[in-house]
């Protein structure tokens, strides 16, 4: 059976974009000695050298940094007369805002020198509206496992059977998980490389209303961005060494800039960069027993499937000859036989920055998974006709996000500090496509219908376990 399923999502709104992933960065910044509010400060927000955001300080020294991408940031404030801060490491999550608030010291009793601070994730979130978990990709590189729906299993009220299962969220059947990609509802598989979540937001409790019908919880991931600087990784994963189970993997991301903005200055951006991570996954046995398999010995079967039948006594009937088979006949394996899976992971990224306040984005995902689902009843005379699952999935995406107010450039170089009347105003437009596609089949006969074999003296027509097309558009 083939299964096409094709989504195309258009978003277009002027405050909050409706299913786009962001966060916000909320505080105060005043005189360290007076407690006083700095007005017209300097806030610069970076993420891996790169420019997401910035504003100035009202008359009473707040502000607010939005829309701002789930991950991890460095916030610089400057501001004439006064020494500049850098707080590294601000963790901004999906849906909540991050509270900041800074002191600044004057330069009069400092010398010329910028303070750098690590920032420390609150124990209590002033903006705590659900429960849930929030998993940065410094997290994620210590987990014993790569796979999506195992590492949400870590938060609590969520609850997996085996490695790889669905995720029951408080009690929910799995299909009551919703999974959202970079803002994108997931239709298909929801496997993205491990090397490319830049941070995973597990809802189990007070979902938001944005998020519609989810009756158990919501899985929130955000994608790792482009950085101004080239990087990558690459990981080696196998077990052929110490079991049987054949679990090989390989998998890695790159980073880094395509055009730069005032190259060789102190000013210098990415207008344009990537991020690009891969995974490719080897299974021999994806869900092994723990007490092993039965299978009967390969010169048995072949006997079995050359002669089913033998005459019985009378010479005038006939008994099948699997009824003859004792243990001698069998052997204990440790793992299951044909349902070898193979599956490649992709995740890209494109940023293009237009302006201090106007980002262009274009990115995507792949997932493919080719694999012999596992049938109890094959196990033990028939496991090379395990069906044969096929499936795929891509999705895409453009967003375009404009702020209005002063930018980071007009900050600096301008000889008269203003409040913006605009300064929190943004708008959002998103478009989407998502293309699935699964195929179940007799991997010997795939959609031939008309295809038949034989077995010993005797015609057998065999049939694929589905052999018609349903497209759902």
């Amino acid at each position: 059976m083939k299964r096409i399923l094709y989504t195309l999502i258009i978003v277009s709104l002027g405050v909050s974009g409706a299913l786009a992933q962001i966060g916000e960065i909320n505080g105060r910044i005043t005189d360290r000695e007076t407690g006083d509010g700095i007005p017209f400060a300097n806030i610069v927000v970076e993420q891996n050298g790169a420019l997401k955001g910035g504003t100035t300080t009202d008359f009473d020294g707040n502000y607010s940094v939005k829309p701002i991408t789930p991950g991890t940031y460095d916030v610089k404030v400057s501001y004439v007369g006064y020494q500049s801060s850098v707080t590294q490491g601000v963790l901004v999550e999906a849906d909540k805002i991050t509270f900041l608030n800074l002191s600044l010291t004057s330069k009069a009793e400092m010398l010329d020198v910028v303070e750098v601070v690590d920032y420390k994730v609150p124990l209590i979130s002033e903006d705590e509206t659900s429960t849930g978990q929030t998993i940065t990709k410094e997290e994620i590189e210590n987990l014993p496992t790569r796979n999506v729906q195992s590492i949400a299993s870590t938060s609590a009220g969520v609850f997996q059977r085996d490695e790889g299962d669905a995720l029951n969220i408080r009690g929910a059947r799995g299909n009551g998980t919703e999974y959202y990609i970079d803002g994108i509802r997931v239709r298909g598989l929801s496997a993205v490389p491990a090397t490319a979540i830049e941070q995973m937001t597990t809802v189990t409790g007070g979902v938001p209303a944005r998020y519609g019908d989810a009756t158990g919880g919501i899985i929130n991931i955000t994608t790792r961005g482009p950085s101004k600087n080239f990087y990558g990784s690459l990981e080696l994963i196998s077990s052929e060494m110490f079991d049987s189970y054949g679990h090989n993997m390989v998998s890695g991301n790159l980073s880094g800039p395509i055009l730069l903005k005032n190259k060789g200055t102190e000013k210098e951006k990415s207008f344009l960069g990537f991020f690009i991570a891969g995974e490719y996954l080897r299974e021999k046995d994806p869900d092994p027993s723990a007490i092993g398999m039965w299978k009967i010995k390969d010169e048995v079967l072949d006997s079995l499937e050359q002669f089913p039948l033998e005459p019985d006594a009378t010479g005038l009937a006939f008994t099948r000859t699997a009824e003859k088979i004792n243990m001698t006949d069998l052997e204990k394996i440790p793992f299951k036989q044909n349902i070898l899976a193979h599956s490649v992971n992709m995740s890209g990224k494109v940023d293009l920055q237009l302006s201090d306040n106007a980002f262009f984005t274009l990115g995507g995902t792949y997932s493919y998974r080719n694999n012999h689902g596992y049938v109890y009843v094959y196990s033990l005379f028939n496991p090379r006709n395990n069906p044969q699952v096929i499936r795929s999935t891509y999705r895409g995406y453009a967003r375009f996000t404009q702020r209005f107010g002063k930018s980071e450039t007009e900050s600096e170089d301008s000889e008269e500090n203003s409040a913006s009347y605009l300064q929190n105003a943004f708008y959002s437009i998103q478009v989407d496509y998502t293309k699935d596609k699964s195929t179940v089949q007799d991997d010997t006969h795939g959609d031939n219908i008309f295809n038949y074999g034989y077995i010993g003296n005797f015609e057998t027509f065999r049939q694929p376990i589905y052999a018609f097309d349903t497209d759902t558009l």
